[in-house]
């Protein structure tokens, strides 16, 4: 039987910390309602004086007693060390003793964290039509400075290209899938479902 361990479950106070993985997380809950969002949180993770990232999430009751996965950043140069990994587990050992499910996450617009969704078994909703236009290929495991991007709608790179985000992150858009060797498909700007729940992190 799963044991929970007590500094990890939802506090009603705004603010909260508990460790985790050789990380220190610090919360804090935002005044965040409407009719299907009960809160909005904000963790920020560091080890010891040094910042390591953060991530977000929504709690809702509307269907189930659930955590909906918001977003996630880590400091560029601590990437591609498998922290991702420690703060989705974190996140989920947090929604477990809670009591609470993740089965969604909201809407993705950076690739990358549509790539790691998709690393731990979630998949984007169909947008029929419209998925063409919003879906790119993200290089898996990149190592480099940079990750590529692939977009099949020209149009849509050069958008993605002259966005906050395409300026801000370190991505390379390329000019063919043949450049990607290791490629995901991830679909921008759509929620995400858990799929394949024995790709999330597991909870021992």
């Amino acid at each position: 039987m799963l044991s929970a361990k007590p500094e990890l479950v939802l506090p009603e106070e705004r603010e909260f910390s508990y460790k985790h993985a050789g990380f220190e997380f610090r919360g804090v809950k935002l005044d965040w309602k409407n009719d299907y969002l009960n809160g909005k949180y904000n963790v920020f993770v560091s080890s010891g004086s040094e910042a390591v990232g953060r991530f977000t999430f929504f709690t809702s009751d509307t269907y189930g007693s659930e955590i909906i996965f918001s977003g996630m950043f880590i400091e560029p140069a601590l990437r591609s060390r498998g922290i991702s990994g420690a703060l989705m587990e974190s996140l989920f050992r947090v929604a477990h003793a809670s009591g609470r499910e993740i089965c969604h996450a909201w809407p993705q617009r950076k690739p990358l964290m549509g790539a790691i969704l998709h690393k731990y078994g979630f998949e984007p909703v169909s947008l029929n039509k419209r998925e063409l236009q919003e879906t790119v290929y993200v290089g898996k495991g990149d190592t480099s400075a940079q990750t590529r991007l692939w977009f099949p709608v020209p149009a849509k790179a050069r958008e993605f290209a002259n966005s906050n985000i395409g300026k801000a992150q370190p991505y390379l858009i390329v000019d063919s899938l043949r450049q990607i060797h290791d490629a995901v498909r991830v679909v921008l700007n759509t929620d995400y479902v858990l799929t394949y729940p024995e790709r999330a992190p597991q909870i021992r």
